[in-house]
């Protein structure tokens, strides 16, 4: 399989991102599954890569049983909508854990940008960012089990920091529709 997945620097050692990413989050899913008696479900949120990368990741785990795939065709009221459905959430991309957040759902991190390590941060969640070096089925599997005990604490610190952060994103908004309103040629 080619390097599709470009979210991720190349690993070390000659090792395709796409390998060692398909390998390590299969087997991580796996633990996952097994070891906390989990349904997971994998969301696409690019279809572009992540349609490709979500059943490539389901037919490597073979649990049809205990794994669920949805392509990336939803819009994104369905999406966030599905993604408060879940118990527990872990993202990479920065909409779906602002999905996650929105309904207030637990969630991990996996932190290949500094910008999902900010948002969690914001959030107050910095305990649950798994940076891009430590990516590996054991640490997943811990930082996993860990928020899963910790999630009813985690619902309420998420409950608390969210109205900062809407009003935030709020002003934000409102400052580029002033701009793009007194510029309109610069758009």
């Amino acid at each position: 399989m080619g390097d599709t997945y470009r979210l991720l620097p190349r690993r070390p050692g000659g090792t395709s991102t796409s390998t060692w990413f398909m390998r390590e989050m299969a087997q991580s899913v796996k633990d996952i599954i097994d070891g906390m008696d989990a349904h997971f479900v994998f969301f696409s949120m690019h279809p572009e890569q992540d349609d490709i990368l979500g059943r490539r990741l389901a037919e490597q785990i073979g649990r049809s049983d205990r794994l669920t795939f949805v392509a990336g065709t939803l819009s994104p009221s369905m999406m966030m909508a599905a993604i408060g459905l879940t118990d527990l959430f872990i993202g990479m991309r920065l909409h779906s854990l602002i999905f996650a957040a929105r309904s207030m759902v637990p969630m991990i991190a996996l932190a290949y940008d500094p910008k999902v390590e900010y948002f969690m941060k914001d959030l107050g969640q910095e305990k649950c960012v798994l940076p891009l070096d430590r990516w590996s089925r054991e640490h997943l599997l811990h930082l996993t089990q860990e928020t899963w005990r910790q999630r009813s604490k985690i619902e309420s610190e998420i409950a608390t920091r969210l109205p900062d952060l809407q009003d935030r994103a709020r002003k934000n908004a409102y400052v580029v529709t002033q701009f793009l309103l007194r510029n309109p040629k610069e758009v």
